[in-house]
């Protein structure tokens, strides 16, 4: 039987799109006779351990597998003898990583991470070049989640053409629900995520603000924010400071959140970070409601032409954006069932499990991918 270990600077802590993946994972690799096992960060949440257990290993690190957690992560693939060993959440070139990597059986890269680099010095790019070479050597394949990130990691992180490919996320088709969560407003606009700077909060705050003074277009609207982060009391003071604070509503963290985009007027993510993926985005699709994404990482490439993209940190132009959506309903009703089409078949859990599936199978029969 082969094994599988998945190294992973990772805690399964929610009902999110990864932890859907990962079991629907584990259950297929058990069905075509892989013995996998997954090394986490930490203690995954219970439920999420109940429906992994039938089919595959789960071992708890003190830590992250290539800090803290090194030894013990050594010893457990010592142990264990894999065939194959896959790599997530951590850094390309790390050091511990590489030695992870190295000896017995392949070795796989996930790059699931959101980073540029910023170097200004010819001296710092020949040394990327070198470590890009020469840590990228351990690893069989060096997957990313999007073509962006696959355009990063040739250009800017010097892995070898070769050995890259691209297999996007995935999101699950969750159960149809055409009940209303309570306390709503009939017109809302939608944001979900981390309350961070970086996710562009404070533009779409700003851009909201736009649109509630330009007339009576968006009178009675609301803007609705599910999640937590940092900027929370900056954001309510700039609403405040906006006059608009009687029109925001903070959600905090919430397990509805397909249900509040399903029933949003308008969806919103307004990333200002190189974006790896964008699972809000490709899960937004899947309600078929209207979509406005940045320009941000791999953002305009998951939603294609079926959603309205602006300039990452313009409020100006998001506010245009949002005004034009309004006013062309029609177009932008169709823009968003072509958005639905396109995630339910590109962006599925099962085609995701089919590509990893399909790539684990080429790693132990020696092809290419």
């Amino acid at each position: 039987m082969k094994k599988i270990v998945h190294v992973m600077d990772f805690v399964p802590k929610k009902k999110g799109a990864l932890e859907y993946f990962l079991i629907e994972l584990a259950a297929k690799c058990h069905q075509d006779g892989f013995q996998t096992t997954f090394l986490f960060s930490g203690e995954p949440v219970s439920w999420f351990s109940n429906a992994i257990q039938a089919t595959a290993n789960t071992r708890v690190l003190s830590g992250c597998p290539v800090k803290e957690a090194f030894p013990q992560c050594r010893s457990i693939l010592k142990e264990i003898k894999p065939d194959l060993k896959t790599f997530w959440f951590v850094s390309l070139y790390n050091r511990k990583t590489r030695r992870l990597a190295w000896g017995q059986g392949r070795s796989i890269f996930v790059d699931q991470i959101s980073w540029m680099p910023r170097r200004k010095s010819t001296l710092g790019t020949c040394a990327a070049w070198i470590a890009g070479h020469v840590f990228s050597q351990v690893y069989w394949r060096v997957l990313s989640v999007s073509e962006f990130n696959r355009r990063r990691n040739i250009q800017s992180f010097f892995v070898p053409k070769s050995k890259t490919l691209v297999i996007h996320n995935g999101c699950p088709q969750f159960p149809a629900d055409d009940s209303r969560p309570a306390g709503l407003p009939d017109n809302y606009i939608f944001y979900a995520g981390q309350l961070a700077t970086y996710k562009g909060v404070d533009t779409l705050l700003k851009a909201f603000a736009r649109c509630r003074n330009a007339g009576p277009r968006f009178v009675g609207f609301k803007l609705v924010m599910a999640g937590q982060g940092p900027a929370e009391p900056p954001l309510r003071q700039l609403a405040t400071e906006l006059h608009v604070q009687e029109d925001v509503v903070f959600l905090g963290l919430r397990n509805d959140v397909p249900a509040l985009m399903a029933h949003a007027t308008i969806n919103v993510v307004p990333s200002e970070w190189p974006e790896a993926f964008g699972f809000v985005a490709a899960e937004a699709m899947r309600t078929g409601r209207p979509l406005i994404v940045s320009d941000a990482g791999a953002l305009p490439e998951v939603v294609a032409n079926t959603a309205t993209i602006f300039p990452k940190g313009d409020p100006k132009a998001l506010a245009d954006a949002l005004t034009r959506v309004l006013e062309n309903p029609e177009t932008h009703t169709a823009m968003a069932a072509q958005a639905q089409n396109r995630a339910e078949t590109f962006f599925t859990i099962d085609r995701m499990v089919t590509d990893y599936l399909t790539l684990f199978q080429q790693a132990f029969e020696g092809r290419n991918a």
